[in-house]
Formats: structure tokens, C-alpha cells, sequence
């Protein structure tokens, strides 16, 4: 069986909500903060607007027995956003098109059926956007109760995302507590692609405050700052599909900043992902135009996604704008060698 998916989904695994939850599907039905709930003979399924509020239904499970990610990866329960895991991996679930809509099931199990919520109708439209998207086109206009109301300069209409949750209001002591954590993390962190080597101690100090971290992003104003540490500080552990999560969720909140787009932009690279590392770095150079380092990391993007000629083009570019730039002359010579046939092509960085 699979269940539909439309926008953020919190999946979990039915076995576990029989055998962890008082009553077993009875009670994930009752605590489900929204109608929007389903189960098939292998899930158990709470659909959202928002992914704050999935966020904080997996808190709720989680304080009900429930375990939630442990390792980078997703136990028994996970959140499932439109392009898949949503900050970090899970292995037991697919997700697809089935029966002509989104859907997500049970790895190795057979999809058929496809269940939906009692109040599905097809002929509900949900938008899914972009970062650079709802930027562009959303503009905020009020709060109706549970609904948040936007006006969409593209469609010329209104468009409406029910909530579930609120974001309690920031405080000075929760700035003080941001700064303060980031700052005695900042000796473990890796500011570039390599994680560095920790000991056993100073990766339980990171795990500690990498738990404050993910507290305050529910909280603290311009959360990015926060996913952007938590991002350096799960590339540390290492967990390099968290560090993913982490970035991304900062660039969603903040795609404008160079900073944020860059470490996104990397931390694809470290899982292959080079056509998204693609698109990142290219917008990157349209907003940094002069930034050379920026255009290098377009070239190595470019190799990894296999357009070498266009790789070629680039790193050119980025020679001419800093030609004594040894890491752009590394990249350079790497590229030549690779069009020569004399090296194989990465398939990621590092």
C-alpha cells in the first residue's frame, strides 16, 4: 500500500505506532493536530503546510516513545518534504509517482492501493515552491486564524497555508543562547568540505550543542544563522546528508546570502549531487558577479554533473578574474586532464 503525499508528510512505520503507542492507530489519530491523517497496512501518515509543523508533530511522537533520527538517519518516525527526506536519510521509505499522483510506501513493500485522508479531493491544488519562488512571487498579507494568507503576484490571487503550530516569540536570552553556543562550537566546525578529525570527547561536545542548535532554530528570528551552524556542525560529525538537510533549510530561509548558497552548493557535491550544485552556483555567480571563487565552484560543480565543456568555459572565466589563484589552477589542470582522458571524472567532491 502507499499513502499520498502532497506537501510535508510525517511518516510512520504502523508496527511501531501498534507497539509504541497506547491503543496503536487509535491514538495516532487522536493526536494528529490536523484532519489531514491516514494509514495504510504498513504506514501511518500525518500530512502539513509547513515544515515547522511537521517538525513538531516528530517532537510530540517522539515524546511519546517514538525515535526520530539517531545517526543522520530516520527510525521509526521520518518527515518526508516534496523532494524526499527532509534533513535527514531514510531508508525505508520510497517515494514516487503511483496511481497518477505523489506517493509514499513502504521500501520493498507493493503500493497497491493508494490510500488518501478521508477529506481528500482531487481536485485540490497545492503549490510547492522554491525558496527563489516564493521570494519572488509571495507576498505576505495576514493571519486568519489557523491560516496564513499570501498574495501571489504570478496567479494575481490569494493563496492560503494552514498552520498547526506557532513559532513561540524570540528572546534576548534565546539570542544569548545562539551566540554563545556557536561560539564554543567554533573550534570543532568544518568550514569547508572536509570534516575534521574529532575525538570521542569533542564529538560529544558537538552533539550537545548541535541539540541546543536544533531547539533554537524552532525559535530564534532569522533562523538560517542557526541551520547554517547546525549545517557545519553535522558536516563535522560527519553526517553528510544532515549537513544537506541543514543547508538547504538555511537557504530556504536565506537564498540571497553568499555564504549560505555556497555551503549548500558544497555539501551537494559531497553526496553527487552535481545538477543541483549546478543550479545553486549559477545563481550564486548572477548575484556575486565578480566573486572568482564563486565561478570555481560553478567548474567543479560543472564536473561532477558531467558537462565537462562547459566546465572548460567556467574555469577559464574564474582564471581570467584571479589568474594567480592556485586552488582555480588545481581545478584547472584537473579539468585539462580529464578532457585529455588522463583522469577519470569524480563523481563528487571530496
Amino acid at each position: 500500500m502507499a499513502v499520498l503525499t502532497q506537501a510535508w508528510e510525517v511518516i510512520a512505520r504502523r508496527a511501531v505506532v501498534e507497539a509504541k503507542l497506547e491503543d496503536g492507530v487509535r491514538t495516532w489519530f487522536q493526536v494528529a493536530p490536523n484532519a489531514v491523517a491516514c494509514v495504510d497496512r504498513n504506514l501511518c501518515c500525518v500530512g502539513f503546510m509547513h515544515s515547522d509543523d511537521a517538525a513538531a508533530f516528530v517532537r510530540d511522537l517522539e515524546g511519546r516513545g517514538l525515535e526520530g533520527e539517531r545517526g543522520g538517519s530516520y527510525q521509526d518516525v521520518a518527515i518526508m518534504g516534496p523532494e524526499g527526506p527532509w534533513r535527514h536519510a531514510c531508508s525505508w521509505l520510497e517515494q514516487g509517482r503511483y496511481s497518477g499522483a505523489q506517493a509514499i510506501w513502504l521500501r520493498g513493500s507493493d503500493p497497491e492501493p493508494l490510500v488518501v485522508p478521508m477529506n481528500y479531493r482531487p481536485n485540490g491544488t497545492i503549490l510547492n515552491m522554491s525558496a527563489e519562488q516564493a521570494r519572488d512571487r509571495l507576498e505576505f498579507l495576514r493571519t486568519e486564524g489557523d491560516v496564513d494568507v499570501f498574495w501571489d503576484k504570478q496567479l494575481q490571487r490569494e493563496l492560503f497555508r494552514g498552520r498547526t503550530t506557532r513559532k513561540p516569540p524570540a528572546t534576548a536570552e534565546h539570542e544569548q543562547r545562539f551566540r554563545a553556543t556557536a561560539s564554543a562550537m567554533r573550534e570543532l566546525l568544518s568550514f569547508d568540505v572536509h570534516p575534521k578529525p574529532l575525538s570521542w570527547l569533542q564529538r560529544r561536545r558537538l552533539r550537545k550543542g548541535l541539540a541546543t542548535l536544533e531547539e533554537l532554530a524552532q525559535i530564534c528570528d532569522e533562523p538560517w544563522r542557526v541551520w547554517f551552524h547546525v549545517g557545519l556542525a553535522r558536516r563535522s560529525l560527519p553526517d553528510a546528508e544532515g549537513a544537506y538537510a541543514a543547508f538547504r533549510a538555511a537557504y530556504h530561509d536565506n537564498p540571497d546570502h553568499v555564504d549560505v548558497a555556497r555551503e549548500y552548493a558544497g555539501q551537494c557535491l559531497t553526496l553527487g549531487r552535481g545538477s543541483e550544485a549546478v543550479k545553486l552556483n549559477r545563481r550564486n555567480c548572477e548575484l556575486h558577479p565578480e566573486d572568482a571563487g564563486i565561478r570555481s565552484n560553478l567548474a567543479l560543480a560543472l564536473v561532477i554533473a558531467g558537462d565537462m565543456e562547459a566546465a572548460k568555459a567556467e574555469v577559464t572565466r574564474a582564471r581570467n578574474m584571479e589568474p594567480d589563484d592556485e586552488v582555480t589552477a588545481g581545478l584547472e589542470r584537473m579539468i585539462d586532464q580529464i578532457l585529455a582522458g588522463a583522469l577519470p571524472r569524480p563523481q563528487r567532491y571530496p
